[in-house]
């Protein structure tokens, strides 16, 4: 069976490989599918929506999901995400306050683009002490 497999954009899972009786599934009507499949060293569930958007856990607990469309999160508390390295592949807009608190790196040079309004995106002063044949490190003054 498993119906991800007719669905155009979807790599190769080679960790779905249902047998029966350990497949359970059940399809609506208009084609709404919840699996839950106890194949053994192949576990996993699985809800998918007719057009395409869906979400899997599998064998080891690893979370997939897929989004055809919009994907919106709103919450009335924070929202936390943690793990070692988080991936994102994308443009990115951020509305409100962007707030670094671990350390800052970049692997390329970071060009604003201010469409409205002003930003400064890096003041800071680095201390000079008294009597240092450094010059000044503030921009234009050295």
């Amino acid at each position: 069976y498993p119906v991800i497999n007719i669905s155009t954009g979807e790599p190769k899972r080679g960790y779905v490989d249902p047998i029966y009786p350990f497949n359970h599934v059940h399809e609506t009507e208009s084609g709404h599918v919840l699996e839950l499949d106890d194949t053994p060293d192949k576990e996993r569930i699985h809800l998918y929506h007719r057009k395409g958007t869906r979400v899997e856990i599998d064998k080891d607990g690893n979370y997939i999901e897929k989004v055809v469309k919009n994907a919106d999160i709103k919450g009335d508390g924070d929202t936390a995400l943690t793990s070692p390295n988080t991936f994102i592949t994308s443009d990115v807009i951020i509305e409100g306050t962007l707030q670094v608190t671990g350390a800052v790196t970049a692997a390329s040079v970071v060009a604003p683009i201010i469409t409205s309004g002003a930003a400064t995106l890096a003041t800071h002063t680095h201390p000079i002490a008294s009597g240092s044949s450094a010059g000044s490190t503030l921009p234009g003054t050295g």
